[in-house]
């Protein structure tokens, strides 16, 4: 029968340290099973003294459907003594479906143990 069986998938991405602040950024298309899916990604983040900062912002548009699904992730990061992290993110998204829209925010915190 009908259908779409090309399948294709290139994503590729970059970092570069600038003035004390990690940078990077990628982007992506694929197409599987006849859905088209391009992407990119942005961030930064910075070490100011014991704790790590992060910003993150996503954007993908994928069609059939005319969805673009939007995220932005604010993260920081800290060691509380050797080998015990605290870490935490806050992503705020919206999830733009071609006539329906689904947003929000999430949260995640986590207390990490390495021995």
């Amino acid at each position: 029968g009908g259908g779409d069986d090309e399948v294709h998938s290139i994503f590729g991405g970059v970092q570069a340290d600038l003035f004390g602040f990690k940078v990077g950024a990628g982007l992506g298309t694929e197409e599987v099973a006849g859905v088209d899916r391009d992407w990119f990604n942005i961030g930064v983040g910075a070490e100011l003294g014991p704790v790590g900062l992060s910003i993150t912002y996503g954007q993908a548009k994928i069609d059939p459907g005319d969805s673009e699904p939007k995220n932005l992730v604010l993260g920081a990061e800290m060691a509380l003594v050797p080998g015990v992290v605290l870490s935490g993110e806050v992503s705020f998204f919206d999830e733009d479906r071609g006539g329906s829209s689904d947003d929000g925010v999430l949260s995640v915190i986590r207390l990490a143990v390495a021995f």
